[in-house]
């Protein structure tokens, strides 16, 4: 859940991206990468048998690989252009076994990346509002109750 919604800040932000869950690339999903393609890649320990089975077909599609991780001594983040160290020292829980902390963390990680992509490409309030057309309402309104303002 953590990667889809970065995938869909990105996307609303405006920079493409699509999300294909780990198992489901190891069944065709892989597909939609290409060798100009960045891949985020999500995982707390760095080594889930989903992830490290994709990597050599990421190396082999020439996609470059940012990897979100809590273990920067893991497989995953030996194989990464680069690396977003995701540790925390603690999850939320009290078991210490759901994650809690580490996706929040990895979340903030992905949510700095699209506002820093966002930024870069000079993403203007009229460009969010073709994307989102919601947004063009709220430009509107802004731009009204902006108007409205009593001149000094």
């Amino acid at each position: 859940m953590i990667a889809q919604k970065i995938a869909q800040t990105l996307t609303s932000t405006g920079t493409t991206a699509v999300y294909v869950q780990a198992s489901d690339a190891l069944h065709g999903g892989l597909g939609v990468v290409a060798s100009e393609d960045v891949v985020i890649a999500l995982s707390n320990s760095g080594e889930t048998d989903e992830i490290l089975a994709i990597l050599p077909t990421l190396r082999q599609r020439g996609a470059a690989i940012i990897s979100i991780v809590g273990n920067t001594n893991s497989t995953l983040a030996g194989q990464s252009d680069v690396i977003l160290d995701a540790t925390v020292d603690k999850e939320a829980c009290p078991l210490n076994l759901a994650p809690t902390a580490s996706t929040t963390v990895a979340l903030a990680i992905g949510d700095a990346l699209a506002m820093a992509l966002m930024e870069s490409k000079g993403l203007t309030s009229e460009d969010f509002a073709v994307i989102i057309p919601p947004a063009a309402r709220q430009t509107a309104d802004a731009e009204s109750v902006g108007s409205d303002a009593p001149k000094p």
